[in-house]
């Protein structure tokens, strides 16, 4: 009996004490200290980072606010040799030292992924992250709606300069999904340029990687629901170059109907096309096709004049040269805004 009481008070003494070790897993996850202070490698020599991104979409682009939705992946591995003992673990990215990479040209953008990294062998440190959300972005929209547009994402290294961290583009994940959602543009391939951002209240440069894609506006939306329509309309200020002159009354009611239906349709353009302070070329086609249409009112007054004051003949002059000088005048306009 004495026996089985000993056992029983071995058990109570040495188990719990057991417990209170930190297991083998528990003692290998332990960053060691002062990791997350300092650079790895030797002093003078800059630490390489692999960073590279995948587009799994492009969104809405927004023309007036200068920016565009998107979903993007990306991945960025350094070596830490301190970590070399800890192989297999997972840490919290602010527990062990990391690049900073900061995504610069973000506006309203969410992390999807926790803030973690995977150590493996021979201090190989790997961090993942996915952004969705809105990137700002210079969109140059004077040749809108024919125009090309520069999506940029731009990654810096935080706090590091070029001769602390050096980018180093990671192939195996650069790229873009086939297709994207934005119906409006067609997006190119995805190119890369290494370099440093000048940040000009500490006067210094820092490391920084940017990803562009070219996008090409789809312009058929704009031709058939601005430009087609305008076009008739001016054509149909036209037709009082046909009446007889001595019809004041038809031909001012018409090109003023004419002219009250294009101030009309310009002003619903306003949800259409952009608000930028320039003129886009489109912006051009619209003011020139109405000059022309209050061209054409001015003619039909002038001829109508004309023929009151009983000079019909030079009205009906007047009406035959319009007839010509007009769509010339037109075409003219067409070239300029889209061409020149």
């Amino acid at each position: 009996m004495g026996w089985l009481i000993a056992v029983i008070i071995l058990w109570i003494m040495v188990i719990p004490a057991a417990a209170d070790q930190p297991s083998e897993a528990t003692t290998k996850c332990v960053v060691p200290h002062a990791i997350a202070d300092t650079r790895p490698g030797p002093a003078g020599v800059p630490t390489r980072v692999s960073i590279g991104i995948y587009v799994v979409d492009v969104g809405r682009i927004n023309d007036v606010e200068q920016y565009f939705s998107t979903d993007v992946f990306m991945r960025v591995r350094w070596r830490d040799p301190r970590l070399a003992s800890v192989a297999n673990c997972k840490f919290a990215l602010t527990d062990v030292w990391n690049p900073e990479v900061f995504f610069i040209n973000q506006t309203d953008v969410s992390k999807n992924l926790e803030d973690v990294v995977f150590v493996g062998p021979e201090g190989a440190v790997l961090y993942r992250q996915r952004f969705v959300g809105g990137v700002s972005s210079y969109l140059d929209l004077r040749h809108f709606p024919l125009d090309r547009q520069v999506l940029q994402l731009r990654f810096l290294a935080g706090g590091y300069t070029p001769e602390e961290v050096v980018f180093v583009p990671d192939e195996g994940i650069d790229g873009r999904e086939e297709k994207f959602s934005t119906a409006e543009w067609s997006i190119g391939p995805l190119t890369k340029h290494i370099g440093a951002f000048y940040f000009a209240p500490q006067d210094r440069s820092f490391s920084s990687i940017d990803y562009e894609m070219i996008a090409t506006r789809h312009a058929g939306f704009y031709v058939w629901k601005v430009i087609f329509p305008l076009m008739l309309f001016v054509c149909m200020s036209w037709a009082v170059f046909w009446l007889d002159p001595s019809q004041l009354g038809t031909q001012v009611g018409l090109s003023a109907t004419v002219m009250v239906i294009c101030v009309i349709f310009i002003l619903n353009l306003g949800t259409v096309l952009p608000k930028v302070p320039y003129l886009t070329r489109v912006d051009r086609y619209v003011i020139g096709s109405l000059v022309l249409v209050f061209l054409a009112l001015m003619e039909a007054v002038t001829s109508g004049i004309l023929a009151s004051q009983g000079k019909e003949a030079l009205a009906k002059t007047l009406d035959r040269w319009s007839r010509l000088v007009f769509p010339g005048s037109f075409f003219l306009v067409f070239i300029f805004a889209f061409f020149v």
